[in-house]
């Protein structure tokens, strides 16, 4: 991810409130180039908690925050994640991103990330920003292929396309673990 630079025009962060996001923004922060602060409700059974940390985030780090409501694409799933979808499943510690355990598929958003991402580049766009930070680690990439390098080299490609200025997406935590995060986190 570029450090500040003259020119640099500044990144949108997707940010839900959990240690990924949060740890990305902070990167962000610390690089000199988080611009804005965007949050997706969907319908998550968590919302209301994790909401209420992304506007805090961004409060601490005195950048404006934005809402989007994508209230069908929780209607549409069956996802344990979702209100009115399946209930969330408790896996040992071992499985809880073994993409075989099955609480992995119990807790999958149909295309969620590609379709956050896609709204996100339109707020970028709008915005003048040349980049997305998400939350992606290595360790759900294994159990959830939307979080891994080839989902944003993909999103990546179909953004050089799909947009008219120079957007990309970058997770700084995109090749880290869990612990690697936590001790980012803090230090940051």
């Amino acid at each position: 991810m570029k450090r500040a630079e003259r020119g640099n025009r500044g990144a949108l962060a997707l940010v839900s409130g959990g240690l990924d996001s949060t740890v990305s923004l902070a990167l962000a922060v610390e690089r000199g180039i988080a611009a804005a602060v965007l949050f997706f409700d969907y319908g998550q059974k968590a919302r209301r908690a994790e909401l209420s940390a992304a506007r805090r985030l961004a409060a601490h780090y005195a950048l404006p925050f934005e809402l989007i409501d994508l209230p069908w694409l929780g209607r549409l799933s069956a996802s344990a994640l979702v209100e009115g979808g399946a209930p969330l499943p408790h896996p040992a510690a071992p499985d809880l991103d073994d993409p075989m355990s099955g609480a992995s598929r119990a807790v999958w958003v149909e295309n969620r990330n590609g379709i956050m991402l896609n709204a996100a580049a339109a707020v970028a766009a709008a915005r003048g920003l040349e980049t997305i930070i998400v939350g992606f680690n290595r360790e759900e990439a294994a159990a959830f292929p939307d979080n891994g390098p080839a989902f944003l080299d993909a999103v990546n490609a179909s953004l050089a396309l799909g947009v008219r200025c120079n957007l990309t997406v970058a997770s700084p935590t995109i090749a880290m673990d869990k612990g690697e995060i936590v001790c980012e986190g803090v230090r940051l």
